[in-house]
């Protein structure tokens, strides 16, 4: 059974708009205990992120001024695999999720990744193969 990335994805992680204020962002981050936030455009589709580097003391100014590029999103209906595969070839450790409409439905991390893949297999029954279960035997 494969996992999906809503099941590992922040779905409650807020957005700022592009032309929202870059002391809003900051101050949803501070209130959260974010590092990133998602900036999306009217339609609520991701344009960019802000790191908290972004916009610690920088004030005044709109929230897509100081955007960085988004280099891939994924949708929460897809696999963990492809989230992992989409973070490894862009090398970044947290992707923005979208619905089927392309709209922010939240942010999965490596993090988020490996806490529901632990709770997934812990919860796993052990399996056998064919019926037989592996045991170690040591080497003579």
């Amino acid at each position: 059974r494969l996992v999906t990335v809503a099941q590992a994805a922040d779905e409650d992680a807020p957005a700022i708009r592009e032309d929202d204020r870059i002391d809003d962002a900051h101050a949803i981050m501070r209130e959260r205990g974010d590092e990133a936030l998602v900036v999306v455009d009217r339609d609520r589709r991701p344009v960019g992120w802000l790191d908290v580097e972004d916009v610690a003391g920088r004030g005044a100014g709109r929230a897509g001024d100081r955007a960085r590029p988004i280099p891939a999103v994924v949708r929460t209906s897809a696999d963990l695999r492809t989230a992992v595969s989409l973070m490894f070839t862009h090398d970044v450790a947290r992707l923005a999720g979208v619905d089927a409409e392309g709209r922010h439905a939240g942010i999965v991390t490596h993090a988020g990744i490996t806490r529901i893949l632990g709770e997934t297999y812990r919860r796993a029954p052990p399996t056998s193969y064919a019926g037989v279960e592996p045991t170690l035997e040591a080497a003579t």
